[in-house]
């Protein structure tokens, strides 16, 4: 299957990877991915030597009548710079996922806003929400928290360092219609906030969802498990936690070792990358496991 093949037949309205270069499962072409946000693409390059595919790619999506811009964002160089080589395409965008919209930054040059690679996470979070009060950590631009009151969620917490991604959460409710209240969002460090985390809680289901790394206020080697040993602080009984870890070099038994030690929960669920993200080791990829306090909990 050739790359110009992904870009037929795209979703109409869902945002999607098409291409996953980084996976390692088509050889030669490992410093590619290429993502559908309707109507635009966003190529990345993570290495030089696929630049004569990226051109290649280009001028095969202009022939596209979908296709109304392309950027491409070269991640090899130094801040990762990003041009616009097709069309037009506005600083802000809503992309849509199983019918919730988020809004997107494809221009900026650090993360967008949105991450693809976890939408099954987000879609078992939708399923586990029903009546239940939410913390959601390191939530970033809040896409779990919308999940989550989409499922049924009696409120959500979300907390993290980044007062500009809270503000574009708090922009993600609004345009999903979300009764204002429901969700509260607070730009504190994790590590210095377990009060007022403690404060809102007890709750009956725990979302982590950290950066593998964030300067020096985090590592997942040394600070998760900060935050699995609070865990009895503010977990409800017969409560639920989601963890996620990102970071391709680490594998899920970090997360397994990681609650086994420090807890007393057990692990219920195990969700890696959607399909559409092709691993040549599913460790490689984004890793999600639920964890309760007896197999029975959902």
């Amino acid at each position: 299957m050739t790359l110009e093949s992904r870009l037929n037949n795209l979703p109409k309205s869902e945002c999607r990877r098409l291409f996953h270069g980084r996976g390692k499962c088509h050889p030669g072409l490992e410093g590619i991915c290429v993502d559908w946000y309707p109507p635009y693409l966003l190529i990345t390059l993570y290495d030089q030597k696929n630049e004569s595919d990226a051109t290649e790619l280009i001028s095969f999506a202009k022939t596209k009548g979908e296709i109304s811009g392309i950027v491409l964002q070269k991640r090899y160089l130094d801040k990762s710079p990003k041009e616009v080589v097709y069309g037009e395409v506005p600083p802000k965008i809503e992309a849509q996922e199983n019918g919730l919209k988020f809004g997107v930054n494809l221009l900026s040059n650090q993360n967008h806003g949105f991450f693809l690679d976890t939408r099954l996470g987000r879609e078992l979070v939708k399923k586990r929400s029903y009546g239940k009060k939410v913390l959601n950590l390191f939530s970033y631009t809040c896409s779990f928290s919308v999940y989550a009151i989409d499922g049924g969620a009696e409120s959500v917490v979300n907390m993290d360092m980044s007062k500009g991604a809270l503000s574009m959460g708090s922009e993600n409710h609004k345009i999903n219609n979300i009764t204002k209240g429901v969700a509260r969002f607070f730009a504190h460090d994790i590590f210095r906030s377990f009060g007022k985390i403690k404060r809102f809680g007890p709750y009956d289901l725990v979302i982590i969802d950290p950066p593998s790394y964030q300067g020096k206020s985090f590592c997942y080697k040394k600070d998760y498990k900060k935050i699995v040993k609070r865990l009895p602080d503010f977990l409800a009984q017969g409560g639920e936690v989601i963890a996620c870890l990102n970071d391709p070099l680490e594998s899920r038994q970090f997360l397994i070792d990681l609650f086994n030690e420090h807890s007393e929960l057990k692990m219920a669920d195990l969700i890696f990358s959607p399909s559409e993200f092709e691993e040549e080791c599913d460790d490689a990829g984004v890793k999600i496991i639920s964890f309760c306090e007896s197999l029975d909990a959902q």
